[in-house]
This record gives C-alpha cells, structure tokens and sequence, in this order.
C-alpha cells in the first residue's frame, strides 16, 4: 500500500469502524474481570475476527505513513492497531490465542512512543525461540536478559553455523549494537543497527515468513526515531545545556591563551547524568513524548508551568530543568518546594539517585518550620534543597547567603491553592519567592497533575500566559464505571462510546461496606485497589471490613524488606501500630490524616513497593503521594460539615489508576447508592466522572480581598475610610458583624508576615508611600485573576493599607525586625516580644538548673503557660489538664497512653518548635548566642519529642523510634559535637556490636541498630583493578574497542556487534572473568595496548 490516494482513501473508510472498536474496547474490560460470557452483550458475531483485520490495517497504515515520512500522523494510527490486538488477545480466553499478535501489539505499542503499554502487552505472550525472546527483552528493558539472549544466539554459532540462524544472528548484531548506543552514545552503533534491520527486512520480505518481515519492519520504524527518544539525543547535545565559564572564555582569547571547551564541559556532566540513569538496575533510556514535547519550553531562560497526568513524567522533566540550573552555575542551588513531608521524602531519595554520581548534594531539609545548626550543617555540601514551603520560608528568612545562590525553584502540585491557611499563607510566601527569583535572574518551574487554567500561574511566575506545556497523554488509559449498590446485589456499568456492564458483579446480605470489600477482593486479580473514604474515621472501619474477608488467607510476603521490618518494629512499639500492623500482613494499608507520621513514612514507602492488595485513603494520598494502582473505588464525597470532596483531588486520586509498565488502563469506580434516591445518586456521580473540565485553581488571597471588598460594600462604609481603618488595625470597626471581623483578622494574620517580609526588602524607607506594592502585586496571582480593573485597584490600596499597618505596628512597638519576619503571625511576634523579659528568665532559669529532664519539664510547662494567653488564629494550645498528662511522655520519648496524642504531638512537633525557632531567631549577637542554641534546641527536642538534641541526631540518622533514639542517647557518649548526619551514621555503626551484645538496651533499640547495620547506603559495586594487556604475536584485525563476555562458562572479548569474538582465558594477572559482562566497561586500545576503562557511575573500581 504506497500509493497515497489509496492510503487517504482507507484513511477515509476506517472513521466507519467506530462502533467495532467500541465493542473491542467494551468486551476488554469484560475479559478483565472475568464476566462469564453469557453476560455479554449482543457484539457482533464476527467480532475478533473483524477487529482483527481493523488492527492489521490500522498499522498498516501507521507503517505506510511514517515510510512516507508522515511521522506524526503515522503515530494514532500505530496505537490504535495495537489497542485492538491488545483487547482480542491480552486478556481473552479464545482458542485463538497469538503469541505473534502479541509482540506485534508491543512492537506497534512502541513505534507509537507507548513504552510502557509495549512492555506491558508483550510481557504476556510465551516466545518459545530466541529471535523472539531478544524482541521481548528489548521491549521490556531487561537488558541483563536481552545479553544472555544475543550471547547465546552468536557465540553458541561457528561462522559456518551462522546462515542456518540468518535473522536471528541479524537481529543480535543490531540489538547489542543499539544495547552500546544505549550505553555509550555512539550515535554510528545506532546508525550500523538500522542498516542491519533493513536489510533484514529486505531479507525477509524475499521469504515464505511474513510474520518476520513484519517484526522487522516495525523494528526498523523503531530503530529509526531512537536517536529522537534516547536520552542521548534529546540530551546530550542539546545546546540548552551550557557551562558559565566566569568571564574566563573572553580572557583566554585576550590573552591568545588555549580556551577550554565549555561546551564539552556541559556535554561531560550531561554524559554523567545519562550514565546514572541508563546503569539502574530498572535501566531508563528514553523520555516520552510528553516529555520530549516539555523540552523546548522548560529549558529557555523563562519560567513555566507543565500540566500533565499522574505518572506522565514529570520528575523527571524537573530533574533535567534542575541539571540544567546547576550546570550553568556552579554556586547554584535549587529549591525543590514540595507541599507535604511525603512527597519531600519521596523526592528526596529519587534526586540524590541521579545527582549523587555528579558530586551534587541533595538536602534533607524537610517537615516543621524551623532552621537550626543541624540544618545549616546538612546545606553546606548541598545543591538541591528539597523543602516543604514553611521550611523553605524558614531558611530564606534567616540566610541571605541562601537567598542570593537560588537560580531555580520547582514548585510541585501547584493547584493547591485556596482559601484554607496553609494555602493562602503558601501563596504569599510565593509572592516572596517571585522577588527572588526576580533578583537572581532565577526562573520557576512549577508542576501540576490537575491545573485547568495553568495560563493564570504562568502570567504569574512567568508574566506570559504562554509559557505553559499541557499534555494529558497518560501511559495508561483510563476506563469509568458505576459501582451501582442494591439492596442484595452490586452491579458494575462501564461508561464509554459502548457501555458495558457486569450485572451481580457481587451479591451481599445488605452492609455496604462489605459489598463495596467484596468488589475490591475480586478486582485485586487485576492488581492493587485503592479504596477512598471521605472521612478519617471510616478508613480503619472498611480497612477491617476487608480483614474480615481475608483473615485466613496467606499473609503478603514482605521478605526481607528493610522498610517492612521498620514498619513492624514501629507499629509493635505503639498501641495505634498494632491494627496497621495486623492489616498489613494481610496486604492492607491505611492512610489518613490521623496517622502517626513516623509509622505513615515507613506506610508511604510500602505503598511505593506495590505489595498491597487493597489502601484505604482519604485524600491525603491524593496530596503528595507518587502511587499507582490498578483500581480507584470513591466511596462517597462528604469530608466534614459543609465540605465535600473537590473535583481536583477527586481527579488526582483518579489519576492514580494504572501503573505505569504494570496496568494499559486503569479503572475508576464510583459508589453510586441505588438502593434509594438513585437518580439523584447517578446524577451526583456523573457531575465528577462526566466532568471534562476541573474546578480552576483560585488563589486564596484574591477570594480574601474580595470578599473584604465585598464587606465593605455591605457596610456602606467609604472606601477611604474603610482603608484608613486597616492602616490603624482597627478591625473591629469596619464591620458590624463579628463573623466579618474575624475573617478579616484572620486573613491579615495569614498575610502579614509575608507582607513585611516583602516591605524589608522592597522600602526606600520607612516613611514612603509603599509604592512597591503597586509593582509588584500587579503581577500576584491575586490581582491576575480579579478581571475587574477597578476591583483590581481597590484590592491593591488594601493590599498598601496592610503594608503601613504593619509597618506601623512593627516599628511603634520596636519589635526586631528578623523576628517579627521569621514566619511567625506578626501578632504573636509583638506579643512574644512584650514577654521577651520573661523568656529570657525562663532560659536563664534553665541555664541556672542541673539541666535534666525534670528541669527541660519545668521549661516546657512554663513556655507552655507564656503560649497560653496568645491572641493567634493560628496558635492553639491544648487545655492545660491534656498537656500535663502528656508532656512527660512526648518530650521524654516515652508512648502516649490517652487519647489526646494526636493534638499533644501536632502541638508540640509544630507550633511549639515554630515558635521556639522564632525566639531563637531574635539572638542574632555573639553574646546572645547562648540563647538562640538554647531556643534551637528545645525546637528540636518539641519538635521530634525526644529529649536531647543528640536523640534528635540519633533519630534523624534513620533511629526512627522515638524510645529507641531515646534509650541511645542516654547511653551513648555525645562528646563527639558531630554536624553532620552521616557522621552520626558512622559513629553509631562503629559502637554497633557492643550495643548488640550489651544487656541494658532493649530489644526494640537492638532491632533498630541491626537494621541500621543492614542498609546498604552505597550504591556502588567494587571491581578489581584490571591490568593493561597486549595480543601476543600479529593478532589482525582486532578492533580498538573490546567488551569482554561470558557464556557456558567460557570468556570472550567481542566487538560491539560481534563480529569479532576471541576466546580469552584468565592468567595470574589477567582475570577477565572478573569483569566480564559488567556493563559500562570496556578496553580501549592506545599504543597497542588496551587498557580498562569504565563509565558506569555504580561500579567502582578497587
């Protein structure tokens, strides 16, 4: 089919066959969750037959068009032939079912840019010959696999032997060379494998075989757009990345002195990074198109914003913006914002992954809103600042070193934005980061799952709309559905083009929580289910719904895990573990706001591994959770009073469904109660999952400041007077309501300290008119989205009101200026100060005692006692009978033992250490150093409740039970002053054996130091050195460059594509079995000498 008339033509008829995929589609999901056929609906008779031929045409097609050079358009059509053998095959149950189908699936999947559905389908078929088990390893990118395969399809052959295995010698050659373009980026080892595969599609088409003529000529459409995919060619000479060379390169020609190649600089450090990345164990080699596509856009000078789905990539974008940043510059750094301590961990450990093998720190600088010693000890050596905003807001207060070096800062989850206080006082701080970024000619990227009108934050971080990338390509589809309840039964209705439906999916005896578990049980054959809850308290009331149908089934199978052991050793230590703990066995997890934050790290991790069978979620897992699952159940909407679940993080759970390499779609059910007011239910249901468009993100300030507006329109107050009564910061007399006067005091509370932060930097002098608020709040997210030109003004002369309020209350009451702008509301900072006198007598008091834990008690009870009459929104102390009860326990690392220990840990673990750090932040003299390390340190023990900074060390170096860093502490000698954690680390492994066999520690805290002990915290391999040799005598032909392999126990040195091979055998200084198939190795020749080299960043040689 080359004509193009004939192609257009066909192009034309196939719209008609709209209804046959539609039918594949449906009776797919059928397949997949194991409808007796008897249920089917009336498909045509003929249907596999017919949607076969569909699918054979459609690639038909791709092919002709991408031979053409239609290379984009050639693209759908390559997915939707592979979808259609996928439904006739990847789950089907007929007689018919085809292996080559399958691998032809794979093959399309992946000329298609699909990589995960290709490694998806083709992992299901049983390839029974070699050519087509290298096939199956290249597309599921198990390397290790895909050697063995070529090793044993070319070194078992003699030359002679060779043309009885024609194509499959052909098709090794060209893999291992694309293996070595992969690996070293020779773009000719590309180049010589395309050259192969074509003419062994020429080869082929001359045979009675056309099943290898069409693997070959999809091979060859593969081979062809690797060099646009790879890592390599989108990277590696990519002119965006580029060393500063200081001003040097310009001398240098001055002074008609050899210049050093600045671009090969770049183009080395990218190599690195390409390395760290094609060397994993899960080798990545490629980017997705959606990634591809963000290219251009991300790497300019400006700021962007990137919208895209769930497990779309985009990680890994920021990690390149962020190698980029850190290349250009290096006094560089980069802060990473993530919104919640669980996607900080996350982040953290998938950065220092890739940049550790360059030499560049990654942070640890996560959770509170303090900066102390620890943390400045932990950012010397670091580059990337993974922080969440009220640490970042923390350390940029107090470090202007800090604030000068930040060139990039990666915003992610950047819809969260609102009215709540977290979110409007996050949104000012990013008014502050805006100046930053301004100043340091840094820019922004900022990342989103669900951001509909991404225009609005790229007018705000870029002051363009246009610098935006939306992609909602995803690597698996996504397929709805009801989960109708009736009184005895559950009915399954998928939606689509041709619905479907899976009548008494289940039946119950009418409890809808063991009818919503019943569901779960049978769709966890097709992998994990997630199942939402609305409400914290009804997690671990399905969680053991679940339990009760599962109890006498086998438990999961952690093994080893050290994650899993950490996991155990917590949930045994606390009355609270014990039920997660039991449900876990069993594959179940439990996630909400309720959760004990340690034990919820170690669940998160475990969530991460894809064990689970079954997690019961609110929508924090929506928040800052990385998690794939093949199923998401929504079991109702109602979160709280007045409250319902909002479509954004209804899509983001969604969004969860289908895990990339594991799941083509993923399903999302929805709860629909049919058992009364089902219209209303059903209608309920399709408002969420028939919504295109999601709820805009709205900042939370411009809601504030209309709303203002809009009160004072009510009041019919003049607006110049109403502004005069904000400047006094007389609240009370702009309205007569007390609803509206608290509003606005807590909105000014949430935004003042940002506003005075922002004044510190921008005034000419205290007296001006604030005339900086004009240019700078112009472009805020707030004045950008009220569209109202005169509503825009009146909201910045409020905005100028607040600012000489603060002004006015900060200087009237001569509070310093570093303490009323360290984060705190300015209001508790002026009252702290009007009790700084008995701060001070507290410390002095403290410095006066024994200094034990009676004695840090006392500190605490009277702290407690100062805290207790503050007029904030935003401090809340508990009553003075639950801290008493308490506070021994928290502060001295011990188990709480009442219910209240959710409201003293969340006290103590965040507003005090707030607080603490504050006052700490004052003492900025050396002679009142004493104070400020005593302030940081009481932080730091409220903060992670323990009571030394030296536990708090012990329980930061990965001691993560509060009564073991305790019981180390206190028998541990803490001379040492270490700084650094890792130093903690080392010093705690060294005196590991005698803890392990000294009788005065417990259990628990032996456990904990074995598993210390076990984590392998290098990721490198140790290889012998390898002397250099020679070929004895007048060896011809040996090529410069040799890799050395191993098959049946016999060792080779080979070129890249194998043609010339050797047999070697080891000698006394000579052991090639040492280093043979390490990949990354190789011998070069120079001088008639080959000498070992190495360029896999996880091997080390010895």
């Amino acid at each position: 089919m080359k004509s193009k008339e004939l192609i257009d033509k066909v192009i034309r008829k196939l719209p008609e066959y709209k209804n046959l995929e539609s039918q594949a589609n449906a009776r797919y999901i059928l397949y997949g969750v194991r409808e007796d056929n008897a249920n089917f609906p009336n498909f045509d008779i003929r249907l596999s037959e017919k949607s076969e031929s569909l699918a054979y045409l459609y690639i038909e097609v791709a092919c002709s068009l991408y031979e053409s050079g239609n290379i984009v358009d050639a693209i759908p059509y390559f997915e939707k032939g592979a979808s259609l053998l996928e439904y006739n095959h990847a789950a089907s149950r007929e007689d018919c079912f085809s292996d080559f189908s399958l691998m032809v699936c794979g093959l399309a999947y992946y000329c298609a840019c699909q990589y995960s559905k290709s490694f998806i389908v083709i992992s299901r078929g049983k390839y029974q010959t070699n050519f087509t088990e290298i096939i199956r390893n290249f597309l599921s990118k198990r390397f290790d696999l895909l050697e063995n395969t070529i090793k044993e399809s070319i070194l078992k052959n003699t030359d002679d032997e060779e043309w009885d295995n024609v194509f499959e010698i052909l098709l090794a050659r060209a893999m291992s060379l694309v293996i070595y373009y992969f690996n070293y980026g020779k773009e000719e080892n590309l180049q010589k494998a395309n050259n192969i595969i074509s003419d062994a599609k020429e080869l082929a088409g001359m045979g009675e075989d056309p099943s290898i003529w069409w693997e070959f000529r999809l091979l060859h459409i593969i081979f062809s757009q690797i060099d646009k995919s790879s890592l390599w060619g989108c990277l590696h000479n990519n002119p965006s990345f580029k060393v500063d060379d200081g001003g040097w390169g310009e001398i240098y020609k001055k002074l008609d002195i050899m210049n050093i190649d600045w671009d090969k600089t770049a183009r080395d450090a990218v190599e690195k990074y390409i390395h760290s990345l094609n060397y994993r164990k899960k080798p990545i080699i490629e980017l997705f198109r959606s990634q591809r596509a963000a290219l251009d856009k991300v790497l300019s000078n400006e700021s962007s914003v990137v919208s895209m789905p769930t497990s779309s990539g985009k990680t890994r974008i920021a990690e390149i913006v962020m190698l980029q940043a850190l290349l250009y510059q290096d006094t560089a750094k980069v802060l990473y914002i993530a919104p919640y301590r669980s996607l900080a961990f996350e982040m953290e450990e998938t950065f220092s992954l890739s940049f550790s093998t360059l030499g560049m720190g990654v942070s640890h600088l996560y959770g509170g809103a303090q900066f102390t010693t620890l943390d400045r000890a932990e950012m010397k050596d670091s580059r990337i600042l993974i922080v969440t905003p009220e640490k970042a807001k923390a350390i940029l207060r107090s470090n202007d070193d800090i604030v000068t070096s930040i060139k990039l800062v990666v915003m992610d989850e950047g819809h969260l934005l609102g009215l709540s206080e977290r979110e409007i006082a996050n949104e000012m701080f990013t008014e502050e980061l805006r100046r930053i970024v301004k100043q340091n000619n840094g820019k922004f990227l900022v990342l989103s799952a669900v951001l509909p009108n991404a225009q609005d934050i790229s007018m705000w971080v870029a002051n363009k709309e246009d610098r935006v990338l939306i992609n909602d390509r995803r690597p698996s589809d996504h397929r709805m559905g009801l989960l109708c309840y009736y009184p005895k039964r559950v009915d399954l209705e998928w939606q689509g083009n041709y619905e479907c439906f899976n009548n008494t999916f289940v039946d119950h005896e009418g409890d809808k929580k063991i009818a919503v578990a019943k569901v779960a049980k049978k769709l966890s054959g097709l992998g994990s289910v997630l199942i939402y809850c609305p409400q914290n308290r009804s997690v671990m009331t399905n969680a053991n719904t679940m339990y009760s149908l599962i109890k006498n089934e086998p438990d999961i199978d952690w093994g080893d895990d050290l994650d899993w052991v950490k996991f155990t050793l917590l949930c045994e230590e606390s009355d609270e573990g014990k039920d997660y703990l039991k449900l876990a066995k069993k594959g179940v997890l439990c996630h909400g706001g309720a959760l004990n934050q340690d034990i919820r790290r170690y669940m998160e991790k475990l969530l991460r591994k894809g064990k689970a069978l079954y997690i019961y979620a609110t929508n924090t897992l929506a928040q800052g959770v990385n998690l794939g699952v093949s199923t998401v159940i929504v079991m109702g909407l109602v979160q709280g009073r007045d409250r319902i679940l909002p479509k954004s993080d209804f899509w983001n759970m969604a969004g969860r469904a289908g895990r990339s390499f594991i799941d083509t779609e993923g399903k999302i059910l929805f709860l629909c109660d049919c058992s009364k007011k089902e219209k209303w239910h059903r209608k309920i249901a399709h408002t969420y999952i028939d919504q295109l468009e999601i709820n805009d993100a709205v900042s939370g300030v411009y809601q504030g400041l209309s709303k203002i507006c809009q009160i004072q329109k009510e009041m019919g107050i003049n607006i110049d007077t109403f502004l005069q009564l904000i400047t006094e910061n007389n609240i009370s007399e702009l309205s007569s309501k007390d609803d509206d006067n608290q509003f606005m005091s807590y909105f000014f509370e949430l935004i003042d300290d940002s506003l005075l932060a922002l004044d510190i930097a921008n005034r000419d002098s205290d007296d001006d008119e604030v005339s900086w608020v004009d240019e700078h709040f112009r472009n805020s997210l707030a004045i950008i989205q009220q569209k109202d030109e005169q509503l825009r003004q009146e909201h910045i002369r409020i905005i100028k009101a607040r600012v000489k309020a603060v002004r006015a209350i900060t200087k009237g009451n001569n509070i310093p200026q570093s303490f009323a702008s360290s984060g705190i509301p300015v209001r508790v900072a002026l009252y702290l100060e009007d009790n700084m006198e008995n701060i001070i007598t507290l410390a002095d008091e403290y410095f006066d005692s024994f200094q034990e834990t009676d004695d840090m008690i006392t500190f605490f009870k009277e702290f407690d006692s100062i805290l207790d009459n503050v007029d904030s929104y935003r401090i809340k102390v508990p009553n003075s009978k639950v801290r008493d009860k308490e506070i021994e326990n928290w502060l001295c690392g011990k188990n709480f033992v009442s219910k209240n220990s959710a409201e003293i840990r969340n006290y103590y673990s965040y507003t005090v250490s707030w607080v603490l750090n504050a006052i700490a932040n004052r003492f900025n003299t050396e002679e009142d150093n004493k104070y400020k390390e005593l302030f940081e340190s009481m932080g730091l023990i409220a903060s992670y409740g323990v009571p030394s900074k030296w536990a708090v060390q012990i329980y930061l170096c990965g001691i993560h039970s509060r009564l073991s860093a305790t019981e180390l502490s206190q028998n541990l000698d803490d001379d040492n002053n270490f700084e650094k954690l890792w130093e903690v680390i080392l010093f705690l492994q060294n005196h590991a054996d005698s803890i392990l066999d000294d009788e005065q520690y417990s259990d628990l805290t032996k456990a904990w130091v074995n598993v210390l002990v076990k984590e392998d915290r290098s990721n490198f391999t140790i290889v012998p050195k390898f002397n250099n040799f020679k070929f004895e005598g007048k060896k011809k032909d040996v090529p410069d460059l040799l890799f050395c392999k191993r098959y049946n126990d016999r060792t080779y040195l080979c070129s890249e594509d194998y043609k010339f091979k050797v047999r070697v055998k080891d000698t006394e200084t000579l052991h090639f079995s040492d280093v043979a198939d390490i990949p990354g190795i190789y011998f070069l020749k120079k001088n008639d000498v080959w000498k070992m080299h190495n360029v896999n960043p996880y091997i080390e040689i010895q």
